[in-house]
């Protein structure tokens, strides 16, 4: 219901996260430096939701961000490589 609310006509991008008290903040953009993991939810489309929208889900793209986000996209990359080379062994028959 807040999300809802705060993805108003003109903000596209909803992120939220703690400030340095530990208080949960709502930003429109990435913040500089997070302190600590966040969620974000971006709107597809330009578009106002209703109180009853079926279709958030549908229209808002959602997850979450990491503290570190260049450390975990080179650990993400590491492991997608190494299931590449796994999955060549594997089908060379060479175990």
């Amino acid at each position: 219901m807040i999300i809802r609310h705060e993805l108003s006509d003109e903000t596209q991008m909803l992120v939220i996260t703690k400030d340095i008290k530990g208080d949960l903040k709502a930003l429109d953009s990435y913040p500089q430096g997070p302190k600590s993991k966040s969620a974000f939810f971006l709107k597809k489309e330009p578009m106002m939701f209703s109180r009853d929208d079926v279709t958030f889900k549908d229209n808002v793209l959602y997850g979450d961000l990491s503290q570190y986000p260049l450390e975990n996209l080179v650990a993400f990359i590491e492991e997608v490589i190494s299931i590449f080379r796994i999955c060549k062994t594997i089908s060379s028959g060479v175990y």
